[in-house]
């Protein structure tokens, strides 16, 4: 008997070891997991942080963009309008005192150049508005051109 109960005793020891390796292995992988787990959203967090600054560049970026279209648009305004405007109303003063038929058709020419210049400068003052930079206001505005144009060739 007391060799039976040897064997036994070997068997819930060998059991017992067994079990333990076991747990041990458990726990190694159970760790390894959480640690891989970890890694995996660090990665994840460093590569939110770098899209958020490629966002907030970009960011940066289309700011720089709008202030220097504004800042165009406002010396284009200021500028080119008030030449325009000058050189439109001098016109306007010399077709009143013109009576030489050719002059008057020279100033008449002068004074269609000044308004189409007028136009092609709203037209680009138009184009630098970021407000204008959606398929909305472009639909719009090509309807209204398009219906000008018609109106001018008596189109429409």
């Amino acid at each position: 008997m007391d060799n039976i109960s040897e064997i036994k005793i070997t068997y819930i020891m060998i059991t017992i070891v067994m079990m333990f390796f076991v747990v041990f292995i458990i726990f190694v992988v159970i760790v390894y997991n959480r640690k891989q787990l970890l890694h995996i959203k660090e990665k994840q967090l460093q590569q939110s942080e770098y899209q958020n600054q490629l966002l907030q560049k970009e960011l940066e970026k289309q700011k720089s963009i709008e202030k220097e279209r504004q800042r165009i648009s406002h010396d284009m305004h200021d500028d080119l309008g008030a030449g325009i405007s000058a050189l439109k109303l001098q016109a306007e003063f010399l077709m009143q005192k013109a009576e030489d038929e050719d002059l008057i058709s020279d100033i008449n020419e002068l004074l269609k150049t000044s308004e189409e210049m007028n136009i092609s400068m709203r037209e680009m003052l138009w184009s630098l508005n970021s407000g204008n930079d959606t398929v909305g206001s472009f639909v719009e505005y090509a309807k209204t051109y398009a219906e000008g144009f018609l109106k001018k060739h008596q189109l429409y």
